[in-house]
């Protein structure tokens, strides 16, 4: 069965509850399996951490602390987001990605992790592209790769 690429279905807007996004995922996971979709492929910041793969370079750690003294409801509820999918029956897989352009694509991208092959943004485009491989690519099932140009 196909996977489901999931974001923005539950994206922060102002006045959103704290727990808006990871209360939003575990509804659609509960969904997902009474129609018996067992993959889901997300889509979150690059603030959200995986140490398991990470290698955060000064300026991450720095823009981790920004997050968290700046947005700690986003980030905490990303991070939230993430157990939820961990604590699921479900193959998962969060893309995380840095700023977000509009430039025009390149036809290739880093993935990575934050710190280890990785920049600072990257095209809508390319993104899109590389979500759209990971449809029938499993490589990355259970992990949180970052997608950057």
């Amino acid at each position: 069965m196909c996977p489901i690429i999931v974001k923005n279905f539950f994206g922060k807007i102002k006045g959103s509850p704290e727990s808006f996004s990871s209360r939003g995922m575990s509804h659609f996971v509960d969904g997902m399996m009474k129609l018996d979709i067992d993959r889901v492929i997300s889509l979150s910041g690059g603030g959200l951490p995986f140490p398991e793969k990470d290698k955060p370079k000064l300026i991450d750690k720095a823009i981790r602390l920004i997050m968290k003294i700046a947005v700690p409801k986003v980030l905490n509820d990303a991070i939230e987001h993430h157990k939820v999918l961990e604590n699921s029956k479900t193959k998962w897989m969060i893309v995380r990605a840095p700023r977000l352009t509009n430039d025009a694509p390149q036809g290739t991208y880093r993935v990575g992790w934050v710190g280890v092959n990785a920049s600072t943004k990257i095209a809508r485009a390319d993104l899109a592209d590389f979500l759209v491989t990971q449809l029938e690519d499993e490589t990355y099932n259970f992990q949180m790769p970052f997608v950057s140009n």
